[in-house]
C-alpha cells in the first residue's frame, strides 16, 4: 500500500511540474522574438497577416482581431476574444460632389444663420405688470 501512495504522489507531482513547465513556456513565448508591435497592433512573426489584440496580449493571450471595419469617424479592428474596439486609423473625409458627400449635407442640413450685421435680441431681464 505504501509503494501505490508513493507512486500516486509522484505522478501527483509529475503532473504538477508538467503544468509549470508549460505556464513558463508560455511567458517564454511572449519574451522571445516571435512576436512585433506595430502600433497599434501587434503580429505573429510566424504569420504577419494576422493581427493580434494588445489587451488580450498584455494578460498574456494570443487572441486575433477581426478586419477593418470604418464607422464613418474612423477605422477600427474589434478583438475576436474581449471584444475591444481598437481604432487603427481615421476616416478620409469624402471628396466634395461624391454621394458620400451628398448623402451627409443631406442627413445634416446646416441651421439657418442670422444675416452678417444683424445681432439677435438678447433679453436682459424680465418686465413686471407694476413696471409698466
Amino acid at each position: 500500500m505504501e509503494v501505490y501512495d508513493a507512486l500516486m504522489s509522484l505522478k501527483r507531482d509529475a503532473g504538477d511540474l508538467e503544468d509549470e513547465n508549460h505556464e513558463l513556456k508560455a511567458k517564454l513565448r511572449f519574451k522571445g522574438d516571435d512576436f512585433e508591435f506595430n502600433n497599434p497592433l501587434w503580429f505573429d512573426k510566424g504569420h504577419p497577416d494576422r493581427a493580434l489584440c494588445p489587451k488580450c496580449f498584455s494578460k498574456p493571450i494570443i487572441a486575433p482581431v477581426a478586419e477593418p471595419y470604418d464607422n464613418g469617424v474612423a477605422i477600427f479592428r474589434r478583438c475576436l476574444s474581449c471584444d475591444t474596439a481598437i481604432e487603427i486609423g481615421r476616416t478620409r473625409r469624402p471628396q466634395q460632389g461624391s454621394d458620400v458627400a451628398q448623402l451627409a449635407i443631406t442627413l445634416r442640413p446646416e441651421k439657418p444663420r442670422p444675416p452678417k450685421g444683424l445681432v439677435p435680441p438678447v433679453i436682459v431681464g424680465s418686465i413686471k405688470s407694476k413696471d409698466l
